[in-house]
């Protein structure tokens, strides 16, 4: 299968934002820092650069201590690459979070100020989501949750649409959206992205995966870039190369953007 490779600028200064060493990452946590291997990532180059996720990348079974489904067969690996990009003195937003899934939680707790929105009604009640994490995830993430609910207080929920973020919300340093764009038209990514753009912070990181063919690394380029927001380091294009992981029909891309200049 083919690739292509487009280099683009800025990944020095990138680089400096992370504390990385040869071995592996250094990933903060509310308890300190938790040193996880780096899978087939090699250094800071390797996690900025926007391409489809492999098989042998660093993946995680847990997140916030809460196990995750067995049948969502690419969040362990979504999951492990996008909490590398949390750090104690961001502020950021989970977009299209979710009820059940954690890692607004990990976010929470990891970051200076953590949003979280989703189009649910459920999203503004912690009954609610307690109760959908125990029908969705089970017993064990049920009583992790409730035992540790005071991490609600360090999070700020709301019911609004990625396509029309609210003027409320503050510019975040990091925006996450994990595999959410591809159940858009065109023209509601298109809308989306342009919120993100508006809602990014002028050094700020837009973190996105999304399911491929459903989005072509091409499509989301170009949509990124009529909304203004360039890769941070290389992208790699064209079909997924041997190793990537996949469902049997879906692969996954990952990919992180910023303002152009």
């Amino acid at each position: 299968m083919s690739k292509k490779i487009v280099i683009t600028t800025a990944l020095m200064s990138a680089m400096l934002a992370f504390d990385i060493d040869a071995h592996g990452f250094s990933i903060q946590t509310a308890d300190g820092q938790m040193e996880v291997s780096s899978g087939s990532e090699n250094g800071s180059e390797n996690l900025l650069i926007s391409r489809f996720i492999r098989r042998s990348d660093l993946q995680s079974d847990s997140v916030w201590d809460i196990p995750l489904r067995k049948s969502w067969w690419s969040r362990p690996y979504e999951y492990a690459w996008t909490m590398q990009f949390a750090g104690p003195d961001f502020v950021v937003l989970d977009a299209a979070c979710g009820i059940s899934h954690p890692l607004k939680w990990y976010l929470a707790d990891n970051c200076k100020e953590t949003w979280a929105c989703d189009t649910d009604p459920r999203i503004v009640s912690r009954e609610a989501i307690i109760k959908e994490t125990y029908d969705d995830l089970g017993e064990e993430a049920y009583s992790i949750l409730f035992s540790k609910d005071e991490i609600f207080d360090k999070i700020n929920l709301l019911q609004a649409s990625i396509f029309d973020l609210p003027d409320s919300m503050p510019l975040f340093d990091r925006i996450f959206c994990v595999s959410t764009l591809e159940h858009l038209k065109p023209d509601e990514r298109a809308r989306t992205l342009d919120n993100f753009a508006r809602k990014l912070a002028p050094d700020g990181w837009l973190i996105l995966t999304v399911d491929y063919p459903e989005v072509t690394p091409e499509e989301l380029s170009i949509a990124a870039k009529n909304a203004g927001l360039v890769s941070v380091s290389a992208e790699e294009m064209g079909s997924p190369p041997e190793g990537t992981l996949n469902n049997g029909y879906y692969s996954i891309y990952r990919c992180v953007y910023k303002h152009g200049n």
